[in-house]
């Protein structure tokens, strides 16, 4: 028995050896997913997968790939080896153990290919200046001193340890609410308090810590990767997705994906939802625990699992899934990798907060790529009447097209557009919880952000982007957003939110979706950024402009709001039906900032 199982473990590390590479997450961001991208709607490679993000050992194969094709520009070309030399730097086996090579790259590495480790750190600032022509000026600062430890073990597993000290002034007028972005983990400090539950633009100077530890297996070829980190991840085939975005707060998740097939791909995920220790944000309150009258410490003490399978055939890609937020518990039926979440969720009492989509694509060559998706939230009725306009059917919709343009060096453009229907993602509190005393809500956010696309509930938006590379060391991404939002359930002055949630009681009594007719906020957002990134030395600056116009009209909630029969279950404790006239005012004169943007990343 002992020779058959050592038999067995040389067997398993000689399988693992001889397909390692090195594991490492490619951040979402990199410029080497839309080198990828490109090179997809060109023709040179293959459709890859829609589950980001990718290994390092998957992302060094495609570069190399397309490097070596002959479909690229010999300028595009000295962009791919330079991407490419950044990943030796950073993720190399060369021993950088003297001084003058830890001035040079920010780190020192000891060991071989198959064992090492790199000690080292970075920093990055991010500022903004500019006007607010309401508030006065805006001055945003967020400043990150990073420290890691990085390396490979017996050339089977790859791991991060992290830990980052964070220093910022924030001002709310530097971002479009739904694009806030939180670095630190758990919240913020204020000296010489230890405690902020709010962010509003008369704070002082803040800090915080951040870690996001990764450990990365992948076997056969990239066949299978085995992740458990607290990376960003994007799902899907859009510029941030409906049911998994880019945009959202990092959280800690156990993943698998495996590619038996070159047709077939399946990915599993179970993460740990966190929180964001606020009350309100401006003014607006925040999906957290610290809004909440009672006290109750546990609102958002929540599990997300989510699989999806993604089938190829030529151009055409197809992705189905289903995700749910889950109380924190002793719960097995979700973790069955082969269960289906919509049977799970009814076996265990409906206690939990489930969504189910689908999105579709096809790469023409040279043209581009066009797709579309949608995610069901909420589903009472199948009749095909009200199916669009059923207020309890909660389906985002989400479509586009992307297309490589001969303007640079690897450019493309992309027109999106996203329907965010009122009550996705939200959930009303659960008083009656069997596994504790506090209420609970299983609503679609971590850290109080949205999981999903970054728009509020009963909001549309349309996106035009646009980026390229120039001058070899040179980007500049552009893009126009404008985002519409309705009032119809509104029942607070700031709009519908997260928190604004449905009461199934009254189902009945929901007038049907007027989109148009209810818009009252209308935001105009342009950005444009040119990033410079140096050679014979890890620095990159920043250089970027926005422009946000917001208009608003007054809209009317006396006598349109109902006490629901268990108040104390809402965020509001008030619910509105939409059936009636809001009584809106005219636009008023628009809420304008212009804002300067300097950025600078050393040793990142």
């Amino acid at each position: 028995m002992r020779r058959k199982i050592a038999v067995l473990l040389i067997l398993l590390f000689s399988i693992t050896a001889v397909f390692a590479a090195k594991y490492h997450t490619v951040p979402i961001g990199d410029k080497g997913y839309r080198i990828v991208e490109i090179a997809q709607n060109r023709g040179i490679i293959p459709v890859q997968s829609q589950v980001k993000p990718y290994s390092l050992s998957q992302m060094r194969e495609l570069l190399s790939s397309i490097r070596s094709s002959d479909g690229i520009k010999e300028s595009e070309a000295k962009i791919i080896d330079s991407v490419l030399a950044e990943y030796d730097r950073l993720y190399g086996f060369e021993s950088v153990n003297t001084f003058s090579g830890l001035i040079k790259n920010g780190f020192l590495r000891f060991g071989d290919s198959g064992n090492n480790v790199t000690v080292g750190g970075s920093f990055s600032s991010n500022n903004t200046v500019g006007i607010n022509f309401t508030d006065g000026k805006v001055i945003d600062t967020r400043n990150r001193v990073l420290m890691y430890l990085r390396g490979d073990l017996f050339n089977v597993v790859s791991y991060d340890v992290n830990v980052g000290l964070h220093v910022e002034k924030i001002n709310t007028n530097a971002y479009l609410s739904m694009d806030f972005p939180i670095g630190v983990s758990g919240n913020y400090f204020e000296l010489p308090r230890l405690d902020v539950y709010d962010l509003n633009n008369d704070r002082g100077i803040l800090w915080g810590f951040s870690s996001n530890p990764e450990v990365d297996l992948v076997l056969f070829d990239n066949k299978l990767n085995i992740r458990f980190a607290s990376v960003k991840r994007d799902w899907g085939p859009a510029n941030n997705n409906l049911a998994l975005s880019e945009s959202a707060s990092t959280m800690a998740g156990f993943e698998i994906n495996a590619k038996p097939l070159d047709w077939f791909e399946y990915t599993m995920m179970h993460a740990s939802l966190t929180k964001f220790a606020l009350s309100t944000f401006n003014g607006v309150k925040w999906p957290s625990d610290r809004y909440v009258s009672t006290g109750g410490g546990d609102v958002y003490n929540n599990m997300l699992s989510f699989h999806r399978i993604d089938l190829k055939l030529g151009g055409f890609q197809f992705g189905i899934y289903e995700n749910v937020v889950w109380r924190k518990r002793f719960e097995i039926a979700y973790l069955n990798p082969f269960a289906i979440y919509q049977v799970i969720q009814n076996e265990v009492s409906d206690y939990d907060n489930m969504m189910f989509g689908f999105d579709a694509s096809y790469t023409f060559k040279n043209l581009g790529k066009i797709y579309f998706a949608f995610a069901l939230d909420e589903l009472s009725s199948l009749s095909i009447k009200t199916f669009f306009i059923n207020a309890r059917h909660n389906m985002a919709v989400q479509g586009g097209i992307e297309m490589p343009v001969s303007v640079g060096d690897f450019g493309k453009m992309g027109v999106q557009v996203t329907y965010i229907p009122p009550f996705f993602g939200t959930h009303y509190m659960m008083t009656d919880n069997p596994w504790g005393p506090d209420p609970y809500s299983t609503a679609y956010v971590n850290k109080g952000k949205n999981i999903a696309y970054p728009l509020n509930p009963d909001s549309l938006e349309l996106k035009i982007s646009f980026e390229m590379d120039f001058a070899s060391s040179y980007s500049l991404a552009f893009t126009i957003k404008d985002q519409m939002r309705s009032a119809q359930y509104s029942v607070v002055k700031t709009g519908t939110d997260i928190l604004t949630t449905m009461d199934y009681l009254y189902e009945e009594d929901y007038a049907t979706k007027k989109f148009f007719q209810n818009i009252w906020n209308n935001i105009l957002d342009v950005e444009a950024n040119v990033k410079k990134r140096f050679e014979g030395i890890p620095l990159e600056l920043t250089v970027g402009f926005q422009f946000i116009m917001e208009s608003r009209r007054s809209f009317d909630l006396a006598g349109k709001t109902y006490v629901p029969v268990h108040p104390e279950e809402h965020a509001y404790g008030v619910l509105n039906f939409g059936d009636n006239d809001m009584g809106y005012g005219p636009w008023n004169t628009p809420d304008i900032s212009i804002l300067g943007k300097v950025g600078v990343s050393l040793y990142f």
